[in-house]
């Protein structure tokens, strides 16, 4: 699957490149929203030259040149955007859920300025003549004037920061008295709800969004250079996946390198079918038991730099976590899925595959290697399909406990995979590192559906 993820950055690199030449020594960046695909309207800085209107059901998202590929914006840049509400549109939101900028001195080197008319900002924004620069966990600002102004603006030296991502949106149909942000309180979100209309036998595409919490978790070790692991979201900022991921023959953490996490992906080869995020790491964390050479514990946790907000992405969901003491029993069907997970070569559509549990000595007999108590294996109930290259770090599923969700009981580590399609593979058993996880992640970020055992 190399070579699609290095399709991906083309793409990206495509898309993002500068549609207006140097002027003055400043640099026009093209800031994009290729993050994020779907309804959302492209703001380029070729936008600037008017106003851009702001109806009931449009969304734009402005953000900092390269941010979806992971890398540190440059200097010099200097981008510009008005928006006015129209139509009923009473209320304008302005959310950046990542905001990284070099910081100064009141914000005189780079910096993000707001201004407009009758402006709310959250409390923890700190405004310096009206400029926004240094980290800031989550920015929320409203306003029920008619129009306001978004300028982004860096020095000629280039730093190790991210950048910024921010979503402009009409608020909820408030009355155009009221003033102050939206407090409905939204509905509390669910795991382990799938998107289908059937369920899936044996292996083959899966319906666009089936399964909303796969993730593809991005190792990028230069400009051109990248592969991927499959993960699965288990919070509103944290993606399990498997640690050998992050520790190859040529890569280790100490190395300088960049992750990113995708979620709402299904064809690789059309990232417009649907919403799709991508959203940058903070953090990788290995389970601290990992055996590099017996792959036991083979858990990974990254941490995004921000949460996710489902409210602006519902086809995105994070998987359930396993009932504490409940293991699968012997003989249970469950499910993979990964952009390879039916044999042969990688799939650029997610694909699905139905697996049976067997007993960890007969997985031990047939691939003659070590299966420990933290590890579980399953073989295919239809020859050939099984995880392959680029499902490793993938999601085993199961609603055995109970048939309304699923939860996530294995996490892909390793077996003989399309080279011997009908031998086992070999999953981390999530119920036996279940109290690490928790204690890496806190209360899990979703509910179990209401009214279910």
């Amino acid at each position: 699957m190399r070579s699609v993820v290095t399709q991906i950055l083309e793409h990206l690199r495509t898309k993002m490149q500068p549609q207006v030449p140097f002027l003055k020594g400043i640099i026009f960046c093209l800031v994009t929203i290729y993050c994020v695909h779907g309804a959302d309207v492209i703001l380029s800085c070729e936008d600037s030259v008017g106003l851009n209107a702001l109806g009931d059901n449009d969304r734009y998202v402005i953000q900092s040149h390269d941010f979806s590929m992971s890398q540190f914006y440059d200097g010099p840049q200097r981008c510009s955007y008005k928006v006015r509400k129209q139509g009923r549109c009473s209320q304008m939101r302005l959310n950046c859920p990542t905001f990284e900028l070099e910081e100064s001195d009141n914000c005189t080197r780079d910096f993000v300025r707001i201004r407009g008319q009758d402006f709310d900002f959250s409390d923890d924004v700190n405004l310096n003549n009206g400029r926004l620069c240094g980290t800031v966990d989550i920015i929320e600002v409203f306003s029920t004037g008619r129009w306001f102004n978004l300028t982004f603006k860096t020095n000629r030296r280039n730093n190790n920061f991210n950048g910024f991502q921010c979503f402009i949106s009409c608020a909820d149909n408030l009355p155009s008295t009221t003033q102050g942000p939206v407090t409905e309180t939204p509905e509390p979100c669910k795991c382990g709800e799938t998107n289908r209309m059937s369920r899936i036998q044996g292996g083959e595409n899966t319906q666009v969004n089936e399964y909303p919490w796969q993730t593809l978790v991005q190792i990028i070790t230069s400009a051109t250079n990248a592969y991927f692991c499959g993960g699965s979201l288990i919070s509103d900022r944290h993606v399990l996946t498997s640690a050998h991921c992050f520790l190859t023959p040529n890569l280790n953490l100490t190395h300088s390198v960049s992750t990113l996490s995708a979620f709402g992906l299904h064809d690789l080869q059309d990232l417009d079918i649907t919403t799709s995020l991508f959203a940058l790491d903070k953090m990788v964390t290995l389970h601290p038991d990992y055996n590099e050479l017996t792959l036991d514990n083979d858990f990974a946790i990254v941490e995004l730099k921000g949460p996710i907000n489902f409210s602006d992405f519902p086809n995105i969901r994070p998987i359930c976590l396993p009932v504490p003491g409940h293991e699968l029993p012997l003989g249970s069907e469950a499910i993979t899925t990964g952009w390879g997970a039916t044999g042969g070569a990688s799939n650029s559509i997610l694909q699905a595959a139905t697996v049976s549990t067997i007993s960890s000595s007969d997985c031990q007999q047939e691939l003659q290697y070590t299966i420990t108590n933290n590890m579980m294996c399953a073989e295919s109930t239809v020859g050939g399909q099984g995880p392959c290259s680029g499902d490793q770090g993938g999601p085993m599923i199961s609603n055995e406990a109970n048939e309304n969700y699923y939860e996530l009981v294995g996490v892909s580590s390793f077996g003989p995979g399309c080279t011997v399609p009908e031998a086992p593979f070999v999953y981390s058993n999530v119920s036996a590192a279940l109290d690490w996880i928790l204690s890496e992640i806190g209360t899990p970020s979703c509910e179990r559906p209401l009214n279910l055992t």
